[in-house]
Parts: C-alpha cells; sequence; structure tokens
C-alpha cells in the first residue's frame, strides 16, 4: 500500500514539472511585440532591408506607461541577421508572434519571395493567419508614412484588410492560403496592392495642418504571382473582376452610368445578398466554364428624366436602368477574363475547377493547361434584382412651367 502511494506521488511530481515553465520564462517588459513587418532589397548585393513596427512596453517606473510605437529598419543577408541587429538596437528581443501584417516591397516581389518566407514558413512564432501585402514601390516607404491619426502603418492596414468585405473591392490573403497555393499547379497566388494616397490623388481632398503631409493607407488593384514571382499587377477594375468570379464579394456599393447618348445619367445601390457559382459544362463536345452571379441590391440612388410617373412606370425605368449594373459587372469580370488570357496564368483558380468537378478530363489536359488557357471557353451571366427600390417612385421635380 505504501509503495503503491510513493509511486502515485512521484508520478504526481513527474507530470507537474513540466508544467511550471518558470526557468524559461521572459518578462513582457524585456520584449519588442512586432505588429508588421517589410522587407525590401539592402543597399548592397545579396542582402535585404527588413522593416519592423515594434510595440515597446515601457518599464516599470517609467512615465505615462503603455506602449511606445516605433518603426526601425534593419539590414542583412537574411532575416534572422536583420533580428539580431534590432535586437542590438533596441535592446529588445523582437517577438514576432504578434506580427500581423507583411508588406513585400515590389522590387523583392518581382525577383521572387520563397527564400523570405522560408523565414515565416518555418520559425514558430509566426502565425500563417499573418496577412501579406504588396507595396507600391518600396515597404520601407510604406510602413514610414505620417498617417492622420498617427497609428502605426501596420496597424492600419490590418484595419483595412479586416473591415475589406464592407467594399470586396480586392482580395485578401494569408501566409497559410499562399503556401497552399504554392503547392496547387493549377493556381496562382493573388495578393493585394497597398499604397500611400495624398491630399488631392485619387479624388480624394482633406484638410491638413500647416507644413505637415500626413497621408492615408488605399487598397486598389492586386499582384499575380506565377510560381513566387510577381509577374504583373492588376488594374482595379481587373481586381473587382477577380473578386467576382472567385465568389468573394461580400458588399459592395455599385455606381454605373446610363449610357442614353444624351445625358449624364447614373445608378447606383448597395448589394444586399451575392453568390458566385462556376459550374464545368460540356457544349458542342467541347468543355467550358460557366459563372453565374446572383445578386440583389438596394437602390440608392438613381438619375432620370425629371418627370412624373405612376409606380408602374417608374418600376420598368428603373428596370432598364438597370442593365447598366449589369454591363457594369460583365465588363469587370471580362477585364480579368482577359488579363488571365493575356498572361496565360489561371489566377482565376479554373483549373482547380476542373480538377474537382471533371478529374478524368483534368488529367488529359493538366500539361497543357497553361496553353489551352487563352481559348478556354468562359461566359459570364448576371441574375440581378431590387431588393428594395427606396422610399419613393419618382425623382424630385417640379410642376410643369415652374422652374424648369
Amino acid at each position: 500500500m505504501i509503495r503503491r502511494m510513493v509511486a502515485c506521488v512521484l508520478l504526481l511530481i513527474i507530470m507537474v514539472l513540466p508544467l511550471s515553465g518558470c526557468w524559461g520564462k521572459e518578462e513582457v517588459e524585456s520584449l519588442g511585440f512586432v505588429f508588421g513587418m517589410g522587407i525590401d532589397y539592402g543597399s548592397k548585393p545579396g542582402t535585404y532591408q527588413v522593416t519592423y513596427q515594434i510595440g515597446l512596453p515601457k518599464k516599470a517606473g517609467e512615465a505615462g506607461g503603455g506602449v511606445e510605437d516605433y518603426t526601425i529598419s534593419a539590414e542583412g543577408f537574411s532575416m534572422r541577421d536583420t533580428t539580431e541587429s534590432i535586437y542590438k538596437t533596441i535592446s529588445r528581443q523582437p517577438f514576432v508572434g504578434t506580427v500581423k501584417i507583411i508588406v513585400i516591397g515590389e522590387d523583392v516581389a518581382r525577383e521572387g519571395i520563397n527564400k523570405i518566407v522560408d523565414f515565416f514558413h518555418r520559425y514558430y512564432q509566426f502565425r500563417r493567419t499573418t496577412y501579406l501585402v504588396i507595396a507600391k514601390g518600396k515597404a520601407k516607404d510604406l510602413l514610414n508614412i505620417k498617417l492622420r491619426t498617427n497609428q502605426l502603418v501596420s496597424l492600419t492596414l490590418l484595419d483595412d484588410i479586416e473591415s475589406g468585405d464592407l467594399s470586396s473591392t480586392f482580395p485578401t490573403v494569408r501566409l497559410g492560403h499562399y503556401l497552399t497555393l504554392l503547392a496547387n499547379v493549377s493556381s496562382a497566388p493573388v495578393i493585394p496592392l497597398a499604397f500611400g494616397v495624398a491630399p488631392g490623388e485619387q479624388g480624394i481632398e482633406y484638410v491638413t495642418e500647416d507644413g505637415e503631409k500626413p497621408q492615408e493607407i488605399h487598397f486598389s488593384g492586386a499582384g499575380v504571382f506565377q510560381g513566387d514571382k510577381l509577374r504583373t499587377l492588376l488594374t482595379d477594375e481587373e481586381t473587382k473582376g477577380f473578386m467576382w468570379l472567385h465568389n468573394e464579394v461580400k458588399q459592395r456599393y455599385l455606381n454605373a452610368k446610363i449610357n442614353n447618348g444624351q445625358d449624364n445619367l447614373f445608378i447606383g445601390g448597395r448589394i444586399i445578398k451575392t453568390k458566385t457559382k462556376a459550374r464545368i459544362e460540356k457544349k458542342d463536345n467541347k468543355y467550358g466554364i460557366n459563372y453565374e452571379i446572383q445578386l440583389s441590391a438596394d437602390l440608392d440612388e438613381v438619375s432620370l428624366e425629371q418627370i412624373q410617373r405612376s409606380p408602374e412606370e417608374y418600376l420598368k425605368a428603373v428596370e432598364d436602368a438597370s442593365e447598366a449594373i449589369k454591363n457594369l459587372i460583365i465588363d469587370e469580370c471580362e477585364a480579368a477574363i482577359n488579363k488571365s488570357r493575356e498572361l496565360g496564368i489561371d489566377f482565376l483558380g479554373i483549373g482547380r475547377k476542373i480538377e474537382q468537378s471533371k478529374p478524368k478530363y483534368w488529367k488529359e489536359i493538366k500539361d497543357q493547361w497553361q496553353e489551352l488557357l487563352p481559348e478556354f471557353p468562359i461566359t459570364v451571366s448576371i441574375n440581378f434584382k431590387w431588393e428594395n427600390g427606396g422610399s419613393s417612385f419618382n425623382p424630385p421635380i417640379n410642376p410643369v412651367g415652374t422652374g424648369q
């Protein structure tokens, strides 16, 4: 009995010992929490310049408490080499388990990013939920932008990405998703493009204090990769088409011009529900893919001739104007399709859909897929309806003969 009790006590001690963890702990005040990283080429051949955006918890007794934001760049021949340089400079151990954003400079992206991604993939502190972003120009320049909010750029990028469903105009790519696409020969990574916008650019104006030139962060367009190399940058229209065809549109404002050859007419609304279905179909003994986009929207604004109409006449006019919305979506989708054909790169993931639904056919064509892609039949159809026509059947008008 005694022997059993002694054995149980020893077993409990052995089980508890690994749980203590106190011997290897690090105080929070000794760490620098890295929120974002930017990668560019260094000034010397074979080196990288890595920009870190860090939060430094203030040590006990320091005035103010809280966290001090810090942006610093270091050069080295590897990612780990730059980490050592940062540690020597700030006397804090950079903790990369908090990294939310990795910004890759355009030049680095064009030459290939797998060498640097290896560090993020291999080192256990990095999370595969980290977002990837392409900087228009240098990553360092993007991360060093002075914002009106005085917030770290990496945290602003994170806010914009996590609220991206509200506009659905650019894709979001996590590190884990990128690594998955690399293993799939029938798909190509598409990573969003970010850049700074100064007052007066992109049609945006805002008041600034004298002598200061704060900017805003803007997502528009995306980078298409072939393997690990950036092949081209998509325009805003092509990126929106990619979003439709990938069923990644959640919410979106739709604004289209009505072409009647005379007046400057337009129609605008907000998407309420949308879904894109892709089907591999055989027609005339030849396979092709059909994208059916189903969506409903609330009508927010419509410009029509200022005449009085009955409810039926008004709804008929709105339905006719709705063709402008359908044409807008078709144009965006065709822009993305044409770019895929032009490049011979299947960033739309059509090959993956063939592989899933017609595996036997895919085995026959997969080795020639890049050559077949430019001529592969692709069609897009729109099933669109207004969910709510607004609170008025008619535009504001003057009585006939007054103020016309």
